[in-house]
């Protein structure tokens, strides 16, 4: 049984470790304690872990042990095993890895979906108990880099969290108690060949007195490869990036659109993307925000339909919008990804028609939105008469 020494002056006092009988004990102390996972081991500059979900159901009748997400939108998902079960620490590679297949074709709202629902459930005990996803999320990326004093957009959170499904950028962690050398050895080939990053934690408990206990986690299984960090870009970072990963004709596009955003957006607010810069175009009604479209250093356009529609705008004007874009040769975008945020490339673009009409649609869309706000104000100022 291994033990810890805690020294206090001349006074040495030894105290044993305490042992995991169930692997709901090891689930309990991580969902309580999401800062048992040490993140900041293999990079300092890691986001904290939100909890977000405890025996999530999958296909099959397969069941996540612990769901997490930060505000980068990487999701962590924890599976637990204790040391004495040899023949499931075989087992567990293939069955996180399996968990992250299905994991890997849900949406940004079907995330949210298992949050809320997590986050409104009695067995969440926290700070955070009742509240939805979208208002977490802009407080723990404004912990993570408190120098920055931009406030962050819970649709560039939606917007990274789709992009992170889409690459498989999502990291696997295999919480145990005490760490069995092939399965580590596993990890790290894993880890070295992966767009993913998969861990094993360790977490050993001791007990000082009936009251106190001491917990050292530790995480094994880190391999030399790209690491996600939160931060802010800006036009120098972000053309950079872009032309060392596209070719000039892109890059020429993603300049037009970034001049257009600075001459006819509201705002235009740089990405706090993990590895891949963005800027979003933005359009004000009233108090409120709305991100129109973003675009991204790899080259990639996205279209925020989802967050149009969490703003209130109608349906019709959203499919007008989408009928709109497919008049473009290359955008094909279908019904039902009207409430959801689908990319296509800026090749599509680079002739001067189709950045003519992908512009346009943009502009009658700030014309819808500012149609309904000055109705809105005048409704408002209306009651205010009576």
């Amino acid at each position: 049984m291994p033990h810890i020494l805690v020294v206090e002056g001349d006074k040495r006092t030894p105290v044993e470790g305490r042992k995991f009988v169930v692997e709901t004990d090891l689930q309990n102390c991580l969902e309580k304690f999401p800062e048992l996972i040490p993140l900041k081991e293999i990079d300092p500059e890691s986001p904290p872990l939100l909890a977000i979900g405890r025996e999530v159901s999958l296909p099959q009748g397969a069941v996540i042990d612990l769901m997490y997400v930060d505000a980068a939108g990487i999701l962590t998902i924890v599976e637990t095993k204790l040391a004495r079960s040899y023949q499931a620490h075989r087992a567990v590679i293939g069955q996180i890895v399996e968990y992250a297949s299905y994991i890997l074709k849900w949406t940004a709202e079907d995330i949210e979906r298992i949050a809320n629902e997590y986050l409104s459930s009695n067995r969440l005990r926290s700070q955070y108990q009742g509240k939805k996803l979208r208002e977490i999320i802009p407080k723990l990326a404004r912990e993570s880099v408190p120098e920055q004093g931009e406030r962050f957009p819970a649709e560039d959170f939606k917007s990274n969290l789709e992009r992170n499904l889409r690459e498989g950028r999502i990291r696997l962690i295999i919480g145990i108690d005490e760490v069995v050398e092939p399965l580590r050895e596993t990890v790290i080939f894993l880890n070295s060949f992966s767009t993913f990053d998969i861990f094993l934690l360790q977490v050993r408990r001791f007990q000082e007195t009936n009251k106190r206990e001491i917990f050292v986690p530790s995480l094994f299984g880190y391999a030399p490869k790209a690491i996600s960090q939160l931060s802010l870009w800006d036009f120098e970072k972000f053309f950079a990036h872009a032309k060392s990963r596209c070719k000039e004709p892109l890059v020429d596009v993603m300049e037009d659109l970034y001049r257009f955003s600075e001459d006819r957006a509201d705002e235009v607010l740089w990405g706090r993307g993990t590895v891949t810069g963005s800027f979003t175009f933005y359009k004000k009604r009233g108090d409120e925000r709305i991100s129109l479209f973003a675009v991204y250093s790899d080259g990639r356009i996205c279209v925020n339909f989802g967050a149009w529609k969490a703003k209130g705008i109608d349906e019709k004007v959203r499919n007008l919008v989408r009928e709109k874009l497919n008049q473009i040769p290359g955008i094909k975008i279908s019904s039902e990804k009207i409430d959801r945020y689908p990319s296509f490339d800026a090749k599509t673009l680079t002739r001067d028609t189709s950045i003519k009409i992908f512009k346009e649609v943009i502009l009658f869309l700030v014309d819808e939105i500012t149609e309904r706000g000055n109705d809105e104000e005048a409704a408002d100022a209306g009651l205010n008469n009576v």
